[in-house]
């Protein structure tokens, strides 16, 4: 067994044309690469850009560029979920799965130990059809159940600490085992907010006073709502960053604001429609609550890597079960309260905000020191390096359990 866990391997990943699925590849292919093993990254032409900034192992990350197949409805030039409108987003899923034969060719050509994937059902049975190669499923609510009847494994992004008793539950259900690869945060870089002029704004605030918000790429509110969150901020009467997509049915964020908005809050909020640095500003000594809708990615950096109070505001399915983990069962974090229609108001928002930031609330006390714990736990000494090592034992048994 031994010469099986000291052998190098070879691993393909496979994530969903998307950001918030990519960069989490990204950040396991260089732990895995960290300690000499070989990846294989399938991605968009258009993605490889700004994913070859975060390749810190290049001599053994070797980008593998697709050409995504152009649908009838879908605009020319459209590789990632950046470049669509939602509503296009099957469409995007279609000319993904035709690359069934492209990706095809290449396994059967380089003949990797595994192929990661989330999105692309199909690819057990077609490393089935190669032979020789396993697969792990790596988190995608919507394909999952069919990715989960036929591949070898399924492989979490998270730690026995946290979702063991749901991992558990997921092994039992699907008689596969659970591998954990742990949180798999990339490393903060500590670099200058010169960008947008972030960091002469947030200097002007007192530590620890300003709520930063942002929603990911794929989260775009409808414009009365964008309205409830702006003037929910104002109401706190604190100081405000925030990062979000144009709102739906409108051409800018400028163009949305409520009347009067701008003038009232001037120079105490900040509204920007681009990517930010979020991990950088989630550890600026200013900032001291973050908004957020809660994917797996926030939600890891935010719990292991900051000390800001948190407000949950989900919107998908997989976001409702990362806030209700952090708000019912870790006890970290502030859920704002919705309607029946699944819709927040200005004084809901303001009161979650106030929740946690008022120092003498007594549930604010509570979800930091909560905070305090976990975050002390995800970034002691060899917690994360040790989930890999392990999880990369597990992948060699993987592959002498039927020899």
């Amino acid at each position: 067994m031994a010469e099986f866990i000291e052998s190098k391997l070879e691993i393909v990943m496979l994530p969903w044309l998307a950001f918030g699925h990519l960069i989490p590849f990204m950040n396991l292919s260089n732990e895995l690469a960290k300690r000499g093993h070989k990846i294989s990254f399938l991605l968009p032409k258009t993605a490889e850009t700004r994913l070859q900034k975060l390749n810190l192992y290049p001599n053994l990350i070797n980008f593998h560029k697709l050409t995504i197949p152009h649908v009838d409805g879908l605009p020319y030039g459209a590789e990632t979920t950046a470049d669509v409108h939602r509503s296009l987003e099957s469409l995007l899923a279609t000319a993904f799965d035709e690359l069934y034969d492209e990706i095809k060719c290449f396994l059967q050509n380089l003949k990797p130990h595994f192929v990661f994937f989330d999105f692309a059902c199909w690819i057990p049975d077609l490393a089935l059809e190669i032979g020789g190669i396993k697969t792990l499923l790596y988190r995608f609510y919507e394909r999952m159940k069919k990715g989960m009847t036929r591949c070898d494994s399924i492989a979490m992004k998270t730690c026995r600490e946290i979702e063991g008793n749901f991992c558990n539950y997921i092994s039992t259900q699907i008689e596969k085992p659970v591998l954990y690869t742990g949180p798999v945060i990339s490393e903060p870089k500590n670099e200058p907010l010169e960008e947008h002029g972030l960091t002469n704004w947030l200097e002007k605030f007192e530590p620890g006073s300003v709520v930063f918000c942002a929603f990911g790429s794929q989260m775009i509110l409808e414009k009365t709502q964008f309205q409830e969150l702006v003037l929910g901020f104002e109401l706190t009467e604190l100081p405000f960053l925030l990062v979000v997509k144009t709102p739906e049915g409108t051409n800018s964020v400028e163009e949305a604001l409520p009347d009067g908005f701008k003038e009232r809050v001037q120079e105490k909020g900040l509204i920007l429609d681009c990517w930010v640095p979020q991990l950088e500003i989630l550890r600026h000594k200013s900032v001291g609550c973050f908004v957020t809708h809660y994917g797996y990615g926030s939600m890891w950096e935010s719990l292991a890597l900051c000390d800001c109070q948190l407000v949950l505001l989900p919107r998908p399915v997989d976001h409702i079960f990362n806030a209700r983990l952090m708000e019912k069962q870790l006890k970290v974090g502030i859920e704002v309260e919705k309607d029946e229609n699944d819709l927040f108001t200005k004084e809901n928002l303001c009161k979650a905000v106030k929740c946690v930031m008022d120092k003498d609330s007594q549930t604010g006390c509570v979800v930091k020191e909560n905070h305090k714990k976990w975050k002390e736990l995800l970034s002691s000494p060899g917690f994360m390096s040790n989930y890999i090592d392990n999880f990369i034992q597990d992948l060699n048994e993987l592959l002498v359990e039927k020899t």
